[in-house]
């Protein structure tokens, strides 16, 4: 089987059904009954949106790809330091939504890290926000999304706080990473031109946005 064939759906029908899926899980999560289901289906979520992010990516080079792979490690990395040390963003620990963990860190985590930073540029390129301006950018999307997230991240049993909110310095240190990571991947020639990529960050944005409010 291709799992990346050249024949893809049409772009408008991809983007379509990101959106109609970020709105079904809002629906998913909202109903008490369904929660459980959907907080299952996260890791398959970010699966999912990393395949269609790499899908219609059609510019790849050795360069491009290891920028994005050291992205994913780097994400990684990051985070199992944090949790080891809770010197980075704070003292917090993972719950079991996002899968298998090995040191205390979900394996999946890097696909997020690599998503959002990349997907954030890519949104700044439909805007036709040059690099330069973007890398400074596309962290501070980062930021945004993640204040959101982080209202929700223990009622999905994504992860916890000890002291129950996000410390100042978890938005800082989002920052920097994203900083890190968008440079990576700039500096790798990533190629930006993907107009399914900004509607996954849009949705997941949105997604969390409306969660925030309604559980």
């Amino acid at each position: 089987m291709n799992y990346f064939p050249k024949n893809k759906t049409n772009e408008s029908e991809i983007r379509r059904f990101v959106v109609i899926y970020y709105i079904v899980g809002v629906v998913g999560f909202i109903l008490p009954f369904t929660r459980g289901l959907f907080t299952a289906l996260i890791p398959i979520s970010l699966l999912i949106s990393v395949y269609l992010v790499i899908l219609y990516n059609n510019n790849y080079n050795f360069f491009s790809v290891a920028g994005m792979i050291s992205v994913f490690f780097l994400g990684y990395i990051i985070e199992v330091i944090g949790v080891q040390t809770g010197q980075i963003f704070g003292r917090y620990i993972y719950g079991n939504a996002l899968g298998p963990k090995l040191f205390g860190v979900p394996l999946i985590i890097g696909i997020n890290w690599l998503i959002l930073s990349y997907a954030s540029v890519s949104l700044l390129n439909q805007f036709k926000i040059r690099k330069p301006l973007a890398l400074f950018l596309a962290p501070l999307l980062m930021v945004f999304y993640d204040f959101f997230l982080e209202q929700v991240a223990g009622k999905l049993d994504m992860w916890y706080w000890e002291n129950l909110d996000a410390p100042v310095n978890n938005y800082i240190a989002w920052y920097i990473a994203g900083f890190v990571m968008v440079l990576i991947l700039l500096v790798a020639r990533v190629n930006f031109k993907n107009s399914v990529a900004p509607v996954i960050f849009s949705s997941q944005f949105a997604f969390f946005f409306l969660l925030s409010y309604l559980i």
